[in-house]
């Protein structure tokens, strides 16, 4: 019998899709290789599955293994392809393998400027490149940053801007964790930024808009304004516009850094936290109407519709359009003749993301998210039955402590190696920080609800600042205490992936009674500290 807890591989198919599909991208983007070796895998792995199918039923029993191998080749091959097609360095248009110094460069602004201490800045496509009087179809990203200058301020979503100056490539911000700015904007499809005074550009007439774009950027300026109208302190006001649409540019940087030093700062990240919040009270409100009156399929419409509404009202930042994605595969499996497994579910939500863009593999926010639903997944259910409560108060705040926990088990090689700390208090914080931000996220959705009767949104947004001030007050505090955080902590990618090997081998060997899993851990501790002292020694001998 299964332990509470794990899963069974052939419960989750694609979570054995990820991996090669995973490699393949990692080897893409470090290797380079040419499309033709990634097609020659991939006709290679096709041809070979053509002919195993041919075989007799027992031959292709026999040789099994042969069709798991090709199977995870034809995945891996299809990662170097996406990869290579997917890196714009890659197309023929990328305007850098055409343009020279001098050329006009035509350019659609593709979000709203945002005002920094000196400059504006947003993002930037190229459309074409004006070359000798010619106009020639040309493709790619710039960072755009506007010196601060009275015409700037009338830049919109969708203006064409023609400008002849150079754009130069993006360089690494100097930080103590050594955070490569260059690669990120990689990541992105961004290799280059400029720089442009008021005298160095012209607007064209004709804009370029996507209307669905146009829809989110006024809805997330509408509510920007609904917020800051009602709750007038402007550090209460910008910690409120990060929990309800992720929008962080009036966020406080100390009170900002409190949250990261105290380990709640994905309650001011749009995600998986906020959609599970707003997913857990339709739930609720479903179970108290009568099975009779919903069809089948009417509960997971009604829940993915309303998923996806307050997707859009948040602006559809890349972080919530995970998570959205994310729960609508889980509520889908759910709904199936036979149910999927959350991990097969939560595993093809990974899949199809990573088809869509592979450099998400990279992506921090992706990397936490995933990793969160998936610990909580595996180690909720365990940690809950270690204890038994009586009373059900004093239960349902046990529950709260077991989502904590079992959020972090997974999360924490992830956090350490990107963020180099561990909040110490994380338990205490997070205790009253969740719940309370939750709170505050349903205030701020009546909020807007309830905008067009001023008295309404005047005392719910009086409510919202004590609530918000509560918490800010209570994480300052925290923040306060003594070694409430461990900084400087230097973790390798490879010490990463080991402490994900000593996690794993620990949870099978203390929940499936596998002793494979204990030798497997102790071995990976080894190893895990003897790339630490070789690190050391080498640090020393420099």
């Amino acid at each position: 019998m299964r332990s509470p807890g794990l899963f069974d591989w052939k419960e989750a198919p694609f979570l054995r899709f990820i991996p090669p599909f995973i490699i393949g991208i990692i080897i893409q983007w470090y290797s380079n290789l040419s499309p033709a070796i990634s097609w020659t895998i991939a006709t290679g792995c096709i041809a070979g599955l053509a002919l195993l199918s041919r075989l007799s039923i027992p031959l292709q029993f026999r040789y099994r293994y042969l069709f798991g191998i090709l199977l995870n080749g034809l995945l891996l091959a299809a990662g170097l392809l996406l990869t290579c097609y997917k890196d714009i360095r890659h197309q023929s248009q990328w305007f850098a393998h055409h343009y020279t110094a001098g050329d006009t460069l035509v350019a659609t602004i593709e979000e709203p400027l945002t005002e920094k201490t000196k400059t504006y800045s947003t993002t930037v496509t190229i459309k074409a490149i004006i070359k000798d009087g010619k106009q020639h179809t040309a493709k790619g990203r710039l960072l755009l940053y506007l010196k601060k200058e009275k015409q700037h301020t009338q830049l919109q979503y969708g203006d064409q801007l023609f400008f002849i100056k150079t754009p130069v490539p993006i360089t690494n911000i100097s930080n103590k964790n050594g955070f490569n700015y260059a690669q990120y904007c990689a990541y992105k499809g961004m290799y280059h930024q400029v720089y442009l005074c008021e005298t160095e550009y012209t607007i064209a007439e004709k804009k370029q808009i996507n209307p669905v774009k146009k829809v989110l950027f006024h809805t997330r300026k509408k509510v920007l304004d609904i917020i800051r109208e009602n709750i007038p302190d402007k550090k209460q006001a910008g910690l409120a516009e990060a929990i309800l649409i992720g929008y962080r540019n009036d966020l406080d940087k100390q009170l900002l850094q409190s949250y990261i030093n105290t380990g709640v700062v994905h309650v001011i990240a749009v995600s998986g936290l906020h959609l599970g919040i707003i997913y857990g009270l339709l739930i609720l409100l479903f179970n108290r109407v009568h099975k009779r009156w919903m069809q089948q399929w009417t509960k997971p419409i009604i829940l993915i519709v309303a998923l996806w509404l307050f997707a859009l009202l948040t602006g559809a930042s890349p972080s919530v359009l995970r998570s959205a994605i994310m729960f609508t595969c889980l509520i889908i499996g759910n709904q199936l003749p036979h149910p999927s497994s959350a991990y097969n579910s939560l595993a093809a939500s990974a899949f199809l993301l990573l088809c869509y863009d592979p450099f998400l593999c990279w992506d921090v926010g992706f990397q936490l998210s995933y990793a969160a639903v998936l610990s909580i997944l595996v180690f909720m259910k365990p940690v809950y039955n270690s204890i038994y409560i009586s009373n059900k108060y004093l239960d349902q705040g046990w529950k709260l402590v077991t989502i904590t926990i079992a959020a972090q088990i997974l999360t924490l090689p992830v956090s350490i190696y990107h963020f180099h700390q561990f909040p110490n208090l994380f338990l205490i914080t997070n205790l009253l920080a969740v719940p309370l931000s939750g709170i505050i996220l349903i205030g701020e959705l009546v909020l807007c609800a309830v905008s067009f009767i001023p008295l309404a949104a005047k005392a719910i947004g009086w409510l919202l600042t004590w609530l918000i001030n509560l918490l800010n007050n209570f994480i300052e505090a925290v923040t306060r205490i003594p070694y409430n955080t461990t900084d400087d902590i230097q973790l390798s990618l490879s010490q990463a992936i080991l402490l994900y090997i000593i996690i794993g081998g620990f949870a099978s060997w203390l929940l499936q009674k596998r002793n494979t899993g204990l030798i497997t851990a102790l071995g990976a501790i080894w190893l895990f500290l003897l790339t630490g002292i070789a690190a050391q020694w080498q640090i020393a001998n420099i």
